[in-house]
């Protein structure tokens, strides 16, 4: 899954993880590659994957960092495994965890289509419609807010980019307050891009060890 920030990669692939759970008994990972830092720590969140998915550390420290690609392959592929790896830089990240065979499935999310990726399915996310934009935010405060204002809901909505999750944050606030009105659209400006911070690993079921 591939757009900018603010398209849903990360949330779309959560949820489709959590729809999937039920297919993947032997563990379900989240690992966020951290593809835009000036130093991806890769290394160190491949290990955490091993150790997560139960690989003995003597393994590890027989293999060696240079190694440990391999084990992570096989036991993706000798297991029914779901592996959610968000905000990858580039193909040559997201390859050491790619099972070669066997039935796990690897969802990669990125904000850019990595096309040197072979057998794999692309999803493009894209921003919304001014018409798409104005229906998610009256879902989000209301349709009597939405309605006593239509210019004020055209103009947060414009404010947002027109991307669904940076509307989330402003128009959850107003779905609980007073009508829309000037100043909201400055406030998300400010305040509808930010986003909490992710852990680097997060294990959705214990994984067969």
């Amino acid at each position: 899954m591939s757009g900018p920030p603010g398209t849903g990669n990360a949330s779309l692939a959560l949820r489709a993880a959590h729809e999937l759970a039920e297919r993947f008994p032997d563990g379900q990972l989240m690992l966020d590659l951290r593809g835009m830092d000036d130093d991806p720590p890769d290394a160190e969140l491949l290990l955490r994957v091993l150790k997560a998915l139960g690989v003995a550390d003597r393994e590890l420290a027989m293999t060696g960092p240079q190694g440990h690609p391999g084990p992570c392959r096989q036991v993706l592929a000798e297991r029914r495994c779901l592996l959610v790896l968000d905000n990858a830089r580039d193909e040559a990240q997201v390859r050491p965890l790619l099972p070669g065979a066997g039935d796990s499935m690897v969802l990669v999310t990125s904000r850019r289509m990595l096309t040197g990726l072979e057998s794999v399915h692309r999803l493009s996310l894209g921003t919304l419609s001014s018409a798409e934009a104005a229906v998610l935010l009256t879902v989000l405060v209301g349709r009597e807010r939405a309605d006593a204002d239509p210019g004020a809901l055209a103009e947060v909505a414009g404010h947002f980019g027109h991307l669904p999750l940076a509307r989330l944050p402003g128009g959850s606030r107003r779905s609980a307050g007073s009508p829309l009105t000037d100043g909201d659209a400055a406030n998300a400006a400010r305040n509808g891009s930010s986003t909490a911070p992710k852990p680097s690993l997060v294990l959705m079921a214990r994984p067969v060890t």
